[in-house]
């Protein structure tokens, strides 16, 4: 008997430190992660990237207003609003180089569908960092990046050279630029974040919401102060209110060297795209976007997002009446989905690819839920239960 348990404590000790081993190389190489996430989005979305060149077959790839700019047959922006320029710009640069090499139209279309790509597999491993910067371990930042990973809508639009990879990935910088905020308490990042929402809506206009959340979690964070410092209150909303329009004239120039033109005619453009595909029957955003989201993801993941809001949300009332500050940072990604999600319930239009930028807000609270989950199993004094998590 003492041999087998002699035997039995030697095997744990084995298994013990065979997972302290693998804890240290994980630590060690945890760029790997992140980097695997990545590498695998793009082995998803790049084969058959090329479909339709160089034609180009979907409507909603602004590529083509590059590709008639590089051509000289418009000055777009001078003379097309529907959207912010800074895709256009940066697809235009891109084209640029690649006429200088001596490339085609074709490859133009190619390169820009495959920077597409490149900013939506950005944006996985963007889910990957964040719960690391909210304390998570690997573990739960891995499952956020598989969550987003699994979504397969990322890669089927990650692979159109429009505009919503874009405002998905400066969105998602946004948020990480806050959580860093959070995290250090250095106005810097604060800033940054003002920065990328600014860039965000010069992706899309849909995004102009986002601007919102930088300002109300810096309120937040300064509430016990707001009457004592409220002069270095709002000098700060005020730099960071310039900082995000320096940030959306960064891809749209002319909002900053043309005001005057540019906003006469930016203001009907606005107009025009606020009642964009509305119908008789034609329903708001409001009542018709679930069915749109859980169609475009599947139910099963659709209801999975629904009980990690719904969990945070939980969460966040426990945390209130413990008067605790520790479900802060669920707290940002609740707060930003709703915001973000404003102009969508206004809206008349919102086909699945309008989503996007939810994509990763939502990934994310699916593992801190699923964590949680698994927690509450693990300590349910049934080890079956923590397994079958």
């Amino acid at each position: 008997m003492k041999v087998i348990a002699s035997h039995n404590q030697s095997e744990i000790n084995t298994h013990h430190k065979d997972a302290v081993s693998n804890r240290a190389f994980l630590l060690r190489y945890e760029f790997l992660i992140p980097l695997l996430l990545f590498i695998i989005f793009l082995s998803v979305t790049l084969p058959g990237i090329s479909w339709g060149a160089p034609s180009i077959w979907h409507p909603d790839e602004v590529v083509y207003i590059a590709i008639h700019a590089l051509q000289g047959q418009t000055e777009f922006d001078s003379s097309n609003f529907n959207h912010p320029h800074l895709p256009i710009y940066m697809m235009l640069g891109l084209g640029k180089i690649l006429i200088a090499l001596g490339q085609t139209e074709k490859e133009v279309l190619i390169a820009a569908r495959v920077l597409s790509a490149v900013l939506v597999g950005l944006t996985v491993v963007l889910a990957y960092i964040i719960p690391r910067r909210m304390g998570y371990n690997a573990a739960v930042a891995g499952l956020s990046g598989l969550f987003l990973l699994s979504i397969s809508v990322m890669s089927q639009y990650g692979r159109f050279a429009h505009n919503d990879t874009f405002v998905t990935f400066f969105t998602t910088l946004t948020i990480f630029f806050l959580i860093q905020y959070k995290t250090s308490d250095n106005r810097g990042w604060l800033y940054a974040a003002f920065f990328a929402s600014g860039l965000a809506i010069s992706s899309k206009y849909s995004a102009i919401s986002l601007a919102i959340v930088p300002g109300m979690l810096y309120l937040w964070t300064m509430r016990r102060v707001l009457l004592k410092d409220a002069l270095r209150i709002l000098e700060t909303l005020f730099i960071g209110g310039a900082v995000t329009y320096l940030g959306y004239a960064a891809g749209t120039p002319k909002a900053l060297l043309w005001m005057a033109f540019y906003f006469k005619r930016l203001i009907p453009a606005l107009a025009y795209n606020a009642n964009y595909g509305r119908q008789p029957d034609s329903v708001r955003g409001m009542f018709g976007q679930y069915a749109v989201f859980a169609d475009g993801i599947g139910i099963l993941m659709f209801l999975l997002f629904i009980a990690a809001f719904l969990w945070g949300c939980f969460k966040l009332l426990k945390a209130y009446q413990a008067k605790s500050n520790a479900e802060t940072y669920r707290a940002i990604l609740l707060l930003s989905i709703l915001i973000i999600d404003i102009p969508i319930i206004l809206s008349y239009n919102y086909p699945v690819r309008f989503f996007l930028p939810l994509m990763p807000l939502f990934a994310i609270p699916n593992a801190l839920f699923s964590n949680d989950v698994y927690q509450l199993a693990r300590h349910s004094g049934t080890s079956r239960y923590s397994k079958l998590v």
